[in-house]
């Protein structure tokens, strides 16, 4: 299966894995209507972290269309589901550290 890039780092199916295999395929077909989203996402977000890093990221949770964010109990005005949010880890980089750098590059 060819992977749909996002951009230079991120596919749209690393940003709508989910656990619930049922609902994979609804997941992603949903996801189509948040492209223009979740391209700004990886762009405006996600790849300047990566590039911050010089590693890769791994996106816990990424777009959630209505019955995968039902089903992990997701909050109804998420942002996860208009594809403007995910959720990631960076190994061998703790998470607090992640949140102070990119709160001292806010500034």
């Amino acid at each position: 299966m060819q992977k749909t890039k996002l951009n230079a780092h991120f596919t749209l199916q690393e940003l709508t894995i989910t656990s619930y295999v049922n609902l994979l395929t609804q997941n992603t077909k949903e996801a189509d209507r948040f492209i223009v989203s979740l391209k700004d996402l990886c762009k405006k977000i996600l790849e300047p972290i990566r590039v911050f890093y010089g590693k890769p990221m791994i996106i816990t949770s990424g777009f959630r269309g209505e019955a995968l964010n039902k089903a992990v109990g997701g909050s109804i005005t998420s942002q996860h589901c208009r594809g403007e949010a995910a959720d990631f880890i960076i190994p061998s980089i703790n998470n607090m550290q992640v949140m102070k750098d990119i709160y001292s590059k806010k500034k």
